[in-house]
This record gives C-alpha cells, structure tokens and sequence, in this order.
C-alpha cells in the first residue's frame, strides 16, 4: 500500500509539472499570438471559432464580446459569408486559400482590404478545422496602386520624350562633369558614321577624340560661360571628324541639371543636331551672294564706264549743234538743226540718270 500510495504521489507529480509546463507553453503562444498585427483564429470542421488572437478583438472592438464558440455565418454576416463560403468549403477539403477581400470595417465603416489565408489543419489525414491569418493591406495596397500610377506616368512621359528624340532625329549625351562619364544614345554615334556597339563611347574623351580641335576650344569657352552662370544654356556648333575621314558640322546644347553638396557642376544633359545641310546651304547662298556683289559691282562700273564715254562725244555734238545755230541757216536748216538739238539734250538727259544710278549703286552719290 505504501508503494502504491508513492507511485501515485509521483504520478499527481509529473502530471503537475506536465501541466504547467502546458500552460507555460500556452501562455508563450498566446503571447506571441496577441503580438502579432496579424488577425488569427481557427475554426472547427463545422465553422466553430475556437480561438482567437487580439487584433481579431480589436477589429471587432465596436461590436465586443469574443469570437469563442460563435460560427463564421454569425460573426461576419450572410453577405460577407455567402463570398467566402466557398473558400472556407475548399479549405475544409483540404485545400489552403490565398485571396483579397473588401469588408467593411466595424469601428469606421469604411471598406478595408484584406488578404486572407486559409490553412487546412490536418491530423491522421483527416481535416480538423482550419487557421484563418487575416491581414489589412489597406495602406499597402494603395501605396502600391499609386506607385504603378507614377510608374504608368513616368513610362509614358518616358515613351514621348523617346518619340520626340526620335521623331527629332537628335543624339542625346549625359555627362558627368565630376567624372568625366558620360552616356550617348544610338543616333550620337550614327552622326559621325559610327555603330553604337562598335564605339562604345562612356567618358568624355569619345568627345574629346572627335571634335575639331579649334572648335574645342571654342567649346570650352562656350561651357565655362554657361557653368559660371554667365549663360542659362550651353549651345555651340562644332564640326566632328567623320568615320569617313570628313567633318560633319553639329549643334550641341545642354544644361547643368544637378551639383554637388558644395555646388559643383555634376551631372550636365544635352543635345546634338546634324546640322551639316544646314551649313552647306549657308555655304552656297554666301557664295551667291558674293557672286552677286561681284555681278553687281562689275554692272556699275560697266554703266559708269559706258556713260563716260557717251557723254563725251555726245557734248561734241551738242557744242558743234550750238554753233551751227550762229551761223546763217535757211528755214528748213534751221528746223532740222532745232530736233537734233532737242534730241542731244534729251539722250545727254538719259546718260546722266544711268551715271547717277551707277554712283547710288555704288554708294558714291552725296545729297546736298
């Protein structure tokens, strides 16, 4: 008897200690239960809550009470339950559940997002119930619906920005003017005959390799003015040596867009335009127009010359006319000599307008 009675003493003894080390265990899984933002409970085989963690009661805090021993149908409504009745038949198959549900929040009433998980609980392969893990994902949600939108803009901003590069027919370059890198698109290298793969330009130097050396110069100037402040925009033209072996004439234009932390110039963004048509048409029309002051100049001389030398012999005339008119002439003389008079004075009239025309075309003719 006395055997039994301290076998039985040992055994109220481990079962005491089992059991408390069974609430200990609760008590940590609890704990961390109640910690978590998470929303956790299980449900039995027949929708009975069993369990609940805190952020559930918070949720529910409008309504109060606990979710122990109440069925899904009572505690989230016939609307809200006819929705997820086959998510929760689908888990009690055995099947885990992922999905995204609006549901009305009890404390404000406004719609919440929630990202649901069912996870079947089975035991000897038979489904006792199952763990549902509710999370708000509200602001997550429109964090990331208004980051797609950005991104939709900015894809689009960046789509036109590409076309009208394109549809300009520019190069484009980026460069670091505290590093010297620098990053040129495709076109950049077709204008001075190059494959874009081919030259694989990445510092300033491809600049530097192919401008006209008394340009760069120029160049330069031009940069350092609009660093300094002096000009909003950096613009100058230069010719670019050709991988043909000629020059081609471009338009360069950029702008310092951001500095360092002491004011530096870092990163400057620009454009390049071929404008060697442009410069070859320039070319012609100076060229015409210096064959036409040439034409022009040798016109004026060529009526001053003229005129000279017709109104010389053309005063003989005149004079010799005037003294026939002294001498004694009969009717008919007389009248003949008076029309080539009149017809002298009238061509000496002519000669001295192309004179006059000749001096203002030449700039030579004063008013007084």
């Amino acid at each position: 008897a006395q055997h039994l009675q301290e076998l039985n003493a040992g055994l109220e003894e481990r079962v005491l200690e089992r059991t408390r080390s069974l609430a200990d265990v609760e008590h940590f899984l609890r704990t961390v239960l109640d910690a978590v933002p998470s929303m956790i409970s299980y449900w039995d085989s027949v929708q009975i809550n069993r369990t609940a963690n805190r952020a559930n009661l918070a949720w529910r805090r409008p309504q109060g009470g606990t979710l122990v021993g109440r069925s899904a149908r009572e505690v989230v409504g016939e609307a809200t339950y006819a929705v997820l009745r086959p998510r929760i038949q689908a888990v009690l198959r055995g099947e885990p559940q992922s999905f995204e549900l609006t549901m009305p929040n009890p404390a404000t009433g406004e719609p919440r997002e929630l990202h649901m998980r069912y996870l079947p609980d089975l035991r000897d392969g038979r489904v006792q119930g199952y763990y549902a893990v509710l999370d708000d994902v509200t602001d997550i949600n429109r964090t990331r619906r208004s980051l797609e939108a950005m991104l939709a803009v900015q894809a689009t901003e960046r789509t036109r920005l590409q076309s009208i590069l394109q549809g300009t027919n520019v190069g484009t370059w980026e460069w670091n003017i505290q590093t010297g890198e620098c990053h040129f698109n495709e076109r950049w290298a077709e204008m001075i005959g190059h494959d874009y793969d081919e030259l694989r330009p990445v510092s300033s130097q491809a600049w530097v390799d192919h401008v006209h050396p008394d340009d760069l110069v120029r160049s330069n100037a031009q940069l350092l003015r609009h660093i300094t402040g002096e000009l909003a925009f950096y613009e100058c033209e230069v010719r670019m040596r050709h991988a043909g072996g000629h020059w081609v004439w471009v338009l360069n234009r950029g702008q310092v867009r951001t500095r360092t932390a002491s004011g530096a110039p870092e990163w400057m963004f620009g454009t390049q335009l071929d404008i060697s048509a442009s410069k070859a048409i320039e070319h012609d029309l100076r060229e015409a127009k210096r064959a036409a002051e040439a034409a022009s100049l040798s016109k004026s001389a060529f009526l001053a010359n003229m005129s000279h030398e017709i109104r010389t012999p053309l005063n003989a005339v005149l004079g010799v006319t005037h003294l026939l008119a002294d001498s004694a002439l009969d009717a008919d003389q007389r009248a003949l000599l008076d029309k080539a008079q009149t017809a002298g004075r009238a061509l000496l009239g002519i000669v001295n307008d192309v004179l006059d025309l000749a001096k203002i075309e030449a700039g030579e003719m004063h008013l007084s």
